[in-house]
């Protein structure tokens, strides 16, 4: 069938008609001695009778010239229409034939793009658990269903993608833990994972963190002061004191003691880092 195409050739036999005018010398010296008697006319009151025959035959003249193209046109026209018709029946007869084979054809390319899609569906749930990364999150590229691509290709990019997955997943823990332990919701700063290393997030969290200190520290004041002046007369209700000292014990006293100051209500207003001691 390949060959018989291949072989296949269109021979057309053309023989283009000669149209002629044969009375053209005729013609021209009629048209000329028309254009040249008649242009320029002008009608008045006593020449439009003779004008208006004029005019009659004039049109009949134009009117005639084209009747007559119109039907040589008509007859060199035909043969065009009617090659141009068997040429249309012979392409829409192949036209039907081709419609039927690309039907199969793409019923073929459909189940071969199934089957590869399950494949690689597979191929993903099965890398998913050495990744420790939700299968569910990796995002389907359609080129991978293209014929072209191959397994091994496609292998590489879903890894790529779990590797960067992975590691949004680590920097998203290391931020949560860090803003959990300054005391700060972490939710708010998961739409920075991705966008930002985990070290520039935390160093959001430490000025967050700072702000947030400084507020707590300024409503203890106001809350102290109060409760210490009395509104309407300005006179002191409870004093203030602060007191600095250094103690010295076994780190179950000393948190026994920090127990007792944080549940006493009192300001700590600094600390210094715990030192280990030798002697009494």
């Amino acid at each position: 069938m390949t060959n018989e195409l291949a072989e296949t050739t269109i021979s057309v036999e053309m023989q283009t008609p000669e149209i002629k005018i044969t009375n053209k010398e005729k013609l021209d010296a009629l048209v000329d001695a028309v254009v040249r008697k008649y242009s320029g006319i002008v009608v008045t009151e006593d020449t439009l009778k003779e004008c208006k025959k004029t005019l009659t035959e004039l049109r009949k003249l134009s009117k005639e010239l084209n009747a007559k193209r119109l039907e040589k046109q008509c007859q060199y026209e035909t043969p065009v229409k009617e090659f141009k018709a068997q040429i249309d029946a012979y392409i829409n007869q192949i036209n039907d034939v081709i419609s039927d084979i690309k039907q199969g054809t793409d019923e073929f390319e459909e189940k071969r793009k199934a089957e590869k899609q399950i494949a690689i569906q597979n191929l993903i749930d099965e890398m998913a658990g050495n990744y420790d990364v939700d299968p569910e999150t990796v995002e389907f590229d359609k080129k991978w269903l293209n014929k072209s691509t191959t397994m091994k290709k496609i292998t590489e990019d879903i890894a790529n993608q779990m590797k960067e997955k992975q590691r949004l997943d680590d920097d998203w823990k290391i931020v949560k833990k860090y803003a959990q332990d300054k005391g700060l919701l972490a939710d708010h700063y998961q739409t920075y994972i991705g966008v930002f290393s985990a070290f520039d997030i935390e160093k959001m969290i430490d000025e967050d963190a700072d702000k947030k200190a400084e507020q707590d520290r300024n409503q203890a004041e106001e809350l102290m002061f109060a409760k210490a002046i009395d509104e309407e007369t300005g006179e002191i209700k409870q004093a203030i004191q602060q007191v600095t000292f250094t103690i010295k014990g076994t780190e179950e006293q000393l948190n026994q003691v920090a127990a007792y100051l944080k549940n006493s209500g009192v300001e700590i207003v600094s600390a210094s880092n715990r030192e280990t001691v030798i002697g009494g």
